[in-house]
């Protein structure tokens, strides 16, 4: 074959635990026959998943190359692959990684550290005490037909697996790139190399996917609520509501190493020059929901029940999955530019500003005891009876959308794979139709007038400078 990859493995499964730490204490306060009070308190101590031989952080605190961390069980520098150690110029000491050479004395070498040696907890990420209290009341008014309910709270989501799995198997596996040719004369046969000379083992060729920002928080919202319930008449009630929430943070990806715009537009130097890409999980992220939500229900009287409710909600964050395909998860949200984190704050594809649902079951007065055929026996009965009607109305207004370029058309994307074109105008000032909802010609490639780059409806910008 021209070209040979070997896969080096971890020397063992992956398989890390961990011990959770719960405690909750809440209590119900009849303050007056009108007023009721709710209150709680919730204590938890998660800390990150821990294996003794695979885990693998990055450490950006030391210029130019930053520095590895990994597990310091002796074990886990043993099973150090010595190609990836050369292919980010590992530092020898104070650590001997195993059948390694040793790094270029020609450029700086990358600090290769235990946990104990960098001062660093063993899961590789500090862990943190979480105190989240919540608060809620209800007052019911004299005439007993309506209520006033509120309530807020603090709720965290602890990030284990994902988070885990990113530092796991990396120091410890790696694959090689091993090319058989040019030796001898054409069609000249060659045994696999896969030893010496990996083509992805020269120093600048490794990226780091995906490093755990040491202190990185877990994400936690803060929820709050107020609602006034009424009795409309007999098992027909409205509310209305104003629920809010706002996140903090939540884990985004940069890239550490994305070089930046300089002063006279020019693409400066990467901040790691050992390094390809270094993406990282880190907190900071943020989101804000608001909405006032109004639901008219009748509960089942007369064969019929039905609800009606109106959402009108705004969600605003800066850490939506791309390509805004849906809500982020646990550890989604690369980001475009590391040193504007903030910039994508805006509205979230998966929410609609407005939504109406209907829902409507009615059994149809048919059937024995019925209005019609009320005296209907046993197979008659079976065939008319019991029939009910239903129905479901969704109404809502369209997501919002924004367009993205699914390459690096800058050169200075935060991994190598989107970016947004430029914007010259108004792209809904425009006859709206099924297959045409946007004006194609206010887009461009970034830095080209409006419309380079597109054709047949389609921007293309690998063509032109920087693409």
């Amino acid at each position: 074959p021209y070209y040979t990859y070997v896969t080096h493995t971890p020397p063992r499964n992956i398989d890390g635990t961990t011990t959770h730490y719960y405690a909750y204490a809440a209590d119900t306060f009849r303050v007056t026959q009108k007023l009721t009070v709710d209150a709680g308190l919730r204590i938890t101590r998660i800390p990150s998943l821990y294996d003794p031989i695979n885990l693998t952080n990055f450490d950006p605190s030391v210029p130019g190359t930053g520095q590895v961390i990994i597990s310091s069980d002796p074990r886990s520098l043993a099973a150090t692959q010595p190609l990836w150690a050369q292919s980010v110029n590992a530092c020898n000491s104070p650590n001997q990684i195993p059948n390694y050479a040793g790094p270029d004395p020609s450029i700086p070498c990358t600090p290769f550290l235990t946990s104990e040696q960098a001062g660093w907890p063993k899961q590789l990420r500090n862990v943190y005490t979480h105190f989240s209290p919540r608060l809620g009341f209800a007052y019911r008014f004299a005439d007993n037909k309506t209520v006033v309910r509120g309530g807020i709270g603090i709720y965290e989501v602890v990030t284990l697996g994902a988070i885990f799995n990113s530092v796991a198997g990396i120091h410890d596996g790696f694959q090689g790139n091993f090319s058989n040719t040019g030796v001898g004369d054409a069609g000249f046969f060659r045994f696999p190399d896969v030893l010496n000379n990996a083509t992805n083992a020269f120093v600048g060729s490794q990226s780091f996917f995906t490093a755990n920002q040491r202190n990185k928080k877990d994400p936690y919202s803060i929820q709050w609520n107020l609602s006034v319930e009424r009795e409309i008449f007999r098992n027909t009630a409205l509310r209305v509501s104003y629920i809010a929430n706002r996140a903090n943070q939540l884990t985004w990806s940069p890239n550490l190493n994305q070089p930046p715009i300089l002063a006279d537009g020019s693409v400066g130097e990467k901040p790691f020059p050992l390094w390809n890409r270094i993406r990282i999980r880190a907190g900071g992220a943020i989101s804000t929901y608001e909405s006032m939500q109004t639901e008219l229900i009748h509960k089942y009287s007369n064969g019929l029940t039905f609800q009606s409710t109106w959402t009108w909600a705004k969600n605003l964050t800066d850490v939506e999955s791309w390509p805004r395909s849906s809500f982020s998860g646990e550890i989604t949200g690369d980001k475009m530019d590391l040193y504007h984190m903030h910039a994508d704050y805006g509205n979230t594809g998966g929410t609609r500003k407005h939504r109406w649902i209907t829902t409507v079951v009615d059994e149809l007065p048919i059937g024995k005891g019925r209005r019609f055929l009320g005296n209907a026996n046993g197979v008659l009965n079976g065939i008319v009876g019991g029939w009910q009607l239903s129905t479901i109305l969704l109404v809502q207004s369209g997501p919002y959308d924004t367009p993205f370029i699914d390459f690096d058309s800058s050169g200075n994307a935060a991994l190598g794979g989107f970016n947004r074109p430029d914007l010259a105008g108004n792209p809904n000032d425009f006859h709206h139709t099924r297959t045409q909802f946007w004006n194609p010609n206010v887009f461009a490639c970034p830095g080209f007038p409006a419309g380079t780059g597109l054709s047949d409806n389609t921007l293309n910008c690998s063509s032109l400078p920087n693409g």
